[in-house]
């Protein structure tokens, strides 16, 4: 529901980001699968910062876990809204 109200609020071209404090998949990488199917004007980000290139998961998503490390994992994602798109997000 977060990232749906979020979506209505990005404008063509703009970009969302999805930060969780968690490496659950269904909090992460399995909820922006569902989000995605819903919203074919988003796609993913092609970057990730350098900073997190040993994290990287996917084209723009990333896991932020050192067990070395006290602290907690965080799932973090970027997508942009296709500046082309007309439709509602």
């Amino acid at each position: 529901a977060l990232l749906d109200e979020a979506a209505r609020l990005v404008r063509p071209g703009g970009t969302l980001y999805w930060i969780v404090c968690s490496l659950l998949p269904d909090e992460g990488p399995a909820l922006l699968e569902t989000f995605a199917r819903a919203h074919p004007a988003f796609v993913p980000l092609d970057a990730v910062p350098s900073a997190f290139q040993r994290w990287r998961t996917g084209p723009a998503a990333w896991r932020l876990f050192d067990p070395t490390e006290p602290g907690d994992g965080f799932f973090v994602a970027g997508l942009r809204r296709n500046p082309m798109s007309r439709e509602e997000a």
